[in-house]
């Protein structure tokens, strides 16, 4: 059975950046091993026993911290990356959203004419009806006059 592949979304503005930054973070924290155990036995000889676990901080040579910056310039730079690309993204939505919200006013105005306009026949035709129903009593009233039989069986 075929293993489930795993990807990330790179249509999703912080997909590309959870990449970078785990990528930022397996590499520094590589980095900062190697320099841990490059500069132990340093730290240890020279550290107090009170040893604390950021002195191998105070050991890192020029050519390491000019590596952590760079790491980190990037870090800041895809950050600010897929900060304004969700900002760009965001406006765009919001655009799509206020023309979907004019369009639902303006069906929403529509469907409330039609609502009036069905009113208005339900008054019609209930108003015809009611004359119908008067005018079937009077024909069964004027058959009755006549003694003859009812021609409509009225039920209200």
């Amino acid at each position: 059975m075929d293993a489930p592949e795993t990807t990330v979304k790179q249509d999703h503005p912080y997909g590309r950046f959870a990449v970078a930054v785990a990528v930022y973070v397996v590499g520094v924290s590589i980095f900062s091993g190697l320099i841990y155990l490059e500069h132990h036995s340093l730290a240890c000889s020279v550290a107090t026993p009170s040893y604390s676990i950021f002195s191998h901080v105070a050991l890192i040579e020029g050519t390491e911290r000019v590596f952590l910056f760079i790491m980190a310039f990037i870090l800041v730079f895809l950050h600010t990356r897929a900060k304004n690309s969700s900002a760009k993204h965001e406006r765009e939505i919001n655009i799509k959203l206020q023309r979907e919200f004019e369009k639902l006013k303006e069906h929403e105005a529509e469907l409330q004419d039609a609502i009036r306009d069905l009113k208005r026949f339900n008054v019609v035709a209930t108003n015809r009806e009611e004359r119908i129903v008067e005018l079937k009593a009077e024909v069964n009233r004027l058959l009755k006059e006549q003694k003859r039989p009812d021609r409509y069986a009225i039920t209200l």
